[in-house]
């Protein structure tokens, strides 16, 4: 993985954290699809499960059915289906491949058929998908970093917005400067478990000063996703929530 890491940082000319939040986000990926792949095995395993019971009830009792011929007929072409399903599924997951398209499979078929999803050339295609697939990225914080987050940097002003250092991947520095600045961005939802978060993470930045190493008892990782849709971008902070304590009331 170091040898991977180095070489897609001189090649694209990223640095650690973007790798790392790239390579977080993959693995998250491709475990929901591993995961999501073994429920449908599950599934699979039990629709053929109950198309064995039918069809043995079929064939050994069909005058309790009515057309009993055309069910066992139908029950069979579907006990095939699911079964040549399971098979291929089982295949994929003992082999593990993952199969997995950014920009979404829908929109990546979409260009065998333009004039029946309304482009007009494959070029105008091709920019939706590129748009698709640049349309998101995630910055993955860490307690020991600035602000909970080296690639993001938050601050609080006045009135409770923020100020985003956003660390530009050096390929594009020239165009855009080795930072990009974004004010005044506004808290919708989460503004007290987000501001107490960059609380904690400046407390922590002064305690580093005065108490050496103890600073790791202050702070927590702030991840930041940027998505853009028509309207333009949006972040989404994710931050560490405090647990609930359990409350019971023998009241009604």
């Amino acid at each position: 993985m170091n040898t991977l890491k180095s070489a897609y940082l001189k090649d694209f000319q990223i640095t650690a954290g973007h790798f790392n939040a790239l390579r977080i986000g993959l693995d998250g990926k491709i475990k929901a699809i591993e995961a999501l792949r073994a429920e449908n095995l599950k599934t699979i395993e039990g629709k053929i499960k109950k198309l064995g019971k039918a069809i043995s009830s079929l064939e050994q009792q069909p005058k309790r059915y009515k057309n009993p011929a055309f069910q066992l007929h139908q029950k069979k072409r579907a006990f095939i289906r699911q079964q040549h399903q399971h098979d291929q599924l089982k295949t994929q997951i003992e082999g593990g491949k993952v199969s997995l398209c950014f920009g979404s499979k829908a929109l990546f078929r979409k260009q065998f058929h333009l004039q029946e999803n309304g482009y007009a050339s494959h070029q105008e295609w091709k920019q939706y998908w590129q748009a698709a697939r640049a349309s998101q990225f995630c910055l993955i914080g860490s307690k020991d970093e600035t602000m909970g987050n080296q690639s993001c940097v938050a601050t609080v002003n006045d009135d409770h917005t923020l100020n985003l250092r956003l660390r530009v991947p050096d390929a594009l520095a020239a165009q855009h400067g080795k930072y990009m600045i974004f004010e005044r961005v506004q808290l919708h939802y989460g503004k007290d478990a987000i501001l107490g978060a960059l609380t904690e993470d400046m407390q922590g930045r002064s305690s580093r000063a005065v108490h050496g190493d103890l600073y790791k008892e202050h702070g927590q990782a702030i991840t930041y996703r940027f998505v853009h849709d028509n309207k333009g971008w949006l972040v989404f902070i994710t931050v560490s929530s405090a647990p609930v304590p359990f409350i019971t009331s023998s009241t009604p």
